[in-house]
C-alpha cells in the first residue's frame, strides 16, 4: 500500500461464508504497527478507505488482512492526476503466494514516458534476501540495472526498486527475481505511462513462476464502456538456457478454432506480437491458448485509445489449464457508477462443457439483481 503522493487507498473485504466475521486489519510501515478490527456481514462485504496510516506521514507498507475463516480482499488504489481525474489500480497483493522461486516479470517497460516500479513484499515471518536481474529483449544487461539489484526484506516489509530510462523510446525487458535466503517474496511490477508529470495509466503486472500452457482472454471489441480502438499485447519472456517452441491457438468465444501460430523464442529472450500480428485480426472476443514445451513468463496487455486519442494499459493476465483448487470463487468487488464499470471474463480451459452460476449480492448479504451486457 503507497499513499506517498496522496493517494487514496480503498479495502474491499468479502465474506462468502453464512456467518458474520470479524477481520483484523494490520499495517506495517516502518517501525510502526497499527492494528483495527472491522465486522463484514454473513455472506457481505465491507469497503472503507483506509485510514489507519499516520495522518501526518505519506507512507509506503504492507496491509496484512486474516480472519478466523477464509475472506477474499482487494486493494484499490486512487491517484489524482494533473488534470484533476482520477485513476483506480486494483491489486489483488500475496493472496496466492506461495514461497515457489525463482519468480519471473515479463512485460517490463521505461523510457519513451514509461516507468516500471518493482514491489517486493514479504509476508512470512522471516527475512528474504535475493536479487532482481533485469534482462533486455535478446537477453543481455540494461543500461539502468547493469548490475543484479540485491534486496532484503524484514517481516511485513516492502522493498521498491524502479526501472527508468531517459531515452524517448520505450524499451521492453523483463526481470527476474532469485531468492537466496528464504522464500521468493510476493512481487508485482507497476508499469506507468506519462506525458511530463501527467500519469496517464498504469496497471501492475504480478511476477509468477513461469508456465507452460495458459489461457488468454481477448475482448477488442467496442463496447459500452470501451468506445476507443482496443489492442492486445502478449509479451514471453524465456529465462532458461533452452530454445522454446511456442504454440498459440486463437479460439473464438464460443470455443471454435480459429487460427494457430507457432515460433522458436530463443534462450534467455522476450518478445512482444499483438493480436494482429499473430493471427491478422485486430476485432475479436475470445481466447488464445498457450503451450511450450519450456516454462515461460506471460503478460497478456489491452491498450485502449480513449477519446483523447491517449493509450490506456490494463494487464489483463491469464488462467493456467490446472484443476481448480475449489469449485466456488468470490470476487471482492463489482464496482459501478461515478466512472467506473466492471468486467467479468470467464474462460473455460477444460475439453467439456462447464455451467456456471453467478450471485451477486449487497454488503449486508442480501440479493442484488445485476443487468449483465
Amino acid at each position: 500500500m503507497d499513499v506517498r503522493e496522496g493517494q487514496r487507498v480503498t479495502l474491499i473485504v468479502t465474506n462468502p461464508e453464512s456467518r458474520e466475521v470479524q477481520v483484523t486489519l494490520r499495517l506495517y510501515y516502518g517501525d510502526h504497527v497499527r492494528t483495527t478490527e472491522v465486522s463484514v456481514a454473513a455472506n457481505g462485504f465491507r469497503a472503507e478507505l483506509v485510514e489507519i496510516f499516520d495522518p501526518d506521514e505519506d507512507v509506503e507498507g504492507t496491509l496484512e488482512v486474516s480472519a478466523p475463516q477464509p475472506v477474499a480482499s482487494m486493494v484499490l488504489t486512487h491517484t489524482l492526476t494533473d488534470r484533476g481525474e482520477t485513476l483506480v489500480r486494483a491489486s489483488a497483493g500475496s493472496s496466492d503466494w506461495d514461497g515457489r522461486g525463482p519468480l519471473v516479470v515479463p512485460g517490463l517497460k521505461s523510457g519513451g514516458g514509461y516507468r516500471s516500479d518493482l514491489v517486493l513484499i514479504n509476508p512470512d515471518e522471516s527475512v528474504m534476501a535475493g536479487e532482481i536481474t533485469v534482462f533486455d529483449r535478446d537477453g543481455g544487461t540494461v543500461a539502468a540495472a547493469s548490475q543484479p539489484v540485491t534486496y532484503q526484506i524484514n517481516p511485513g516489509e516492502v522493498f521498491r526498486w524502479t526501472l527508468e530510462s531517459p531515452y524517448g523510446v520505450p524499451e521492453t525487458t523483463y526481470g527476474v527475481i532469485r531468492p537466496t535466503v528464504g522464500s521468493a517474496p510476493s512481487a508485482m511490477a507497476r508499469v506507468s505511462l506519462l506525458k511530463g508529470t501527467l500519469l496517464l495509466s498504469e496497471t501492475e503486472i504480478p511476477a509468477r513462476v513461469t508456465t507452460q500452457s495458459a489461457w488468454f482472454p481477448i475482448d477488442t471489441l467496442p463496447s459500452i464502456i470501451r468506445h476507443g480502438e482496443a489492442k492486445m499485447i502478449f509479451a514471453f519472456a524465456n529465462p532458461s538456457r533452452t530454445p522454446a517452441t511456442v504454440r498459440l491457438t486463437l479460439f473464438d468465444e464460443l470455443g471454435k478454432e480459429q487460427g494457430r501460430w507457432e515460433q522458436i523464442l530463443p534462450a534467455f529472450n522476450q518478445r512482444e506480437w499483438s493480436l494482429g500480428e499473430l493471427f491478422n485480426v485486430r476485432k475479436h472476443r475470445g481466447t488464445v491458448q498457450l503451450w511450450t514445451d519450456v516454462p515461460l513468463a506471460l503478460s497478456g496487455r489491452r491498450i485502449t485509445r480513449n477519446l483523447r486519442g491517449e493509450p490506456v494499459e490494463n494487464e489483463l493476465g491469464y488462467v493456467v489449464s490446472a484443476e481448480p483448487a475449489s469449485q466456488s470463487l468470490e470476487l471482492p468487488g463489482i464496482l459501478d457508477g461515478q466512472g467506473l464499470a466492471t468486467e467479468l471474463v470467464l474462460i473455460n480451459p477444460w475439453q467439456e462443457a462447464a455451467k456456471t452460476l453467478m450471485t451477486f449480492v449487497g454488503s449486508e448479504g442480501q440479493p442484488k439483481d445485476i443487468i449483465l451486457r
